[in-house]
């Protein structure tokens, strides 16, 4: 796993740092930030890949689509009894796909308390820490910005571990 995200974190840096000489100005806190920014993501990414069984959610995918089927084929015949019934099967497999997918977003949420807190103490004084294009932001813009690139190549790099480990599974996002 190492091994696959180390090119999309060398290559979130190397980018963060060429764009800082483009078109991008950073300030020190915006590299700060952007670093910052990056080892959330990963912490993000490594939290929803460890805690995510991708295995149920495909499978409970697969069950919510038959469901979809036979609640429209319900509805085609006209038995609203059955619709109903099958309207409440989708509900709750809905609920539990829910619940499985909450479990990474409860394991980070004060981490990320943590860190914002952090990242507004130290960095709310600065004022512009990033400039593009001549417009400048302050931390927060910069950490949304720079946050939402390393989860694409982060996004990236899961999808890439999950075609080599496991074939089978067509879940596209977790």
């Amino acid at each position: 796993m190492a091994e696959s995200l180390s090119t999309p974190i060398f290559a979130f840096i190397l980018i963060a740092f060429l764009i800082d000489l483009m078109i991008f100005h950073l300030t020190h806190a915006g590299r700060v930030i952007t670093l910052l920014s990056l080892g959330i993501s990963s912490l993000r990414s490594l939290v929803r890949f460890r805690l995510t069984d991708r295995e149920k959610i495909a499978e409970q995918n697969k069950l919510l689509k038959e469901r979809q089927k036979m609640l429209d084929e319900a509805k085609k015949s006209g038995d609203m009894e059955a619709a109903q019934k099958h309207q409440a099967d989708i509900l709750e497999a809905s609920l539990d796909r829910m619940k499985h997918s909450l479990k990474p977003m409860a394991a980070t949420t004060i981490p990320y308390i943590i860190v914002f807190g952090w990242i507004k103490s130290a960095f709310a004084e600065s004022g512009t820490v990033a400039e593009i294009m001549g417009y400048s932001m302050g931390w927060f813009g910069w950490y949304i910005i720079s946050s939402m690139a390393a989860g694409m190549l982060l996004q990236k790099a899961y999808v890439r571990m999950k075609r080599g480990s496991s074939a089978g599974v067509e879940d596209d996002r977790v």
